[in-house]
C-alpha cells in the first residue's frame, strides 16, 4: 500500500515535471528554429534563460512539500478502498460531500463559531482536492505566510515571486491547516493498512 502512495505522490509527479521540462524546451528550440527562418535570432536569448531551470527546480524541490499537503486525500482514497467492498471512489465521493450538505443543512458549524464554508473548504476540500499541485497556496494558507512575509495583500508580483521561492513553500508546514490535515493523513493510512490486514486475515 505505501509502494502504492510512493507512486501516486513521488514518481507520478517526477515522471509529469520532467516531461513538462522536456517538452517544454522542445517548444522553445522549435520557436527559435521558427524565428531564425524570419530573421529573428533567438538561440542567445534561449541559452540564457533561467526560467524553465528555475521553474523545473522548484517543481522538484516542492515534491517532498506535495507529499505532506496530498496526504488527506491519498490517505481517505486508501481508507475507502480498503474499506468499501464495492464502488470505493463513490463511497469517497459521497461521505464527503453528503456530510458536508448534512452540516450546512442544520448549520452545525454555528456550534464551534465556524462558518459552513470553513468545513467545505478544511474538511470537504482537504479529503478530496488536496492531490492538486499547489494546493496551499491560495486560500487562508497563502494569506498566512503573506503576512509572515510582510508583503501586502495586492501585491500580485511579490506573490507570483514567492511561488517560485522554496522558502515560502515551505513555510507552510508551520500553518495549522497543514499539520492538521497531514495528521489526519498518516491517520487513515494506518487504517487503511489495518482494513487491508484485518481483511486477508479473515
Amino acid at each position: 500500500m505505501l509502494s502504492k502512495v510512493a507512486c501516486a505522490t513521488v514518481l507520478a509527479p517526477a515522471i509529469a515535471i520532467v516531461t513538462s521540462v522536456v517538452t517544454g524546451l522542445l517548444v522553445l528550440v522549435m520557436l527559435a528554429i521558427t524565428a531564425s527562418f524570419h530573421g529573428a535570432n533567438l538561440w542567445q536569448m534561449l541559452w540564457t534563460l533561467p526560467h524553465p531551470f528555475r521553474i523545473a527546480t522548484v517543481m522538484l524541490g516542492n515534491i517532498p512539500l506535495y507529499v505532506v499537503w496530498a496526504l488527506p486525500t491519498v490517505g481517505w482514497l486508501m481508507l475507502c478502498s480498503a474499506w468499501a467492498r464495492g464502488k470505493p471512489f463513490l463511497w469517497a465521493l459521497i461521505i464527503p460531500v453528503g456530510t458536508g450538505i448534512v452540516v450546512s443543512w442544520f448549520n452545525l458549524m454555528g456550534l464551534f463559531n465556524l462558518s459552513d464554508k470553513w468545513f467545505w473548504g478544511n474538511v470537504v476540500g482537504r479529503a478530496l482536492l488536496s492531490v492538486f499541485p499547489g494546493g496551499w497556496i491560495p486560500g487562508q494558507v497563502s494569506h498566512d505566510i503573506a503576512s509572515k512575509f510582510g508583503q501586502a495583500a495586492g501585491d500580485n508580483h511579490q506573490i507570483l515571486a514567492n511561488m517560485l521561492d522554496l522558502t515560502h513553500n515551505y513555510a507552510v508546514l508551520v500553518t495549522p491547516q497543514f499539520l492538521i490535515g497531514a495528521m489526519a493523513g498518516v491517520a487513515m493510512l494506518a487504517g487503511a493498512i489495518w482494513f487491508r490486514r484485518w481483511r486477508d486475515d479473515s
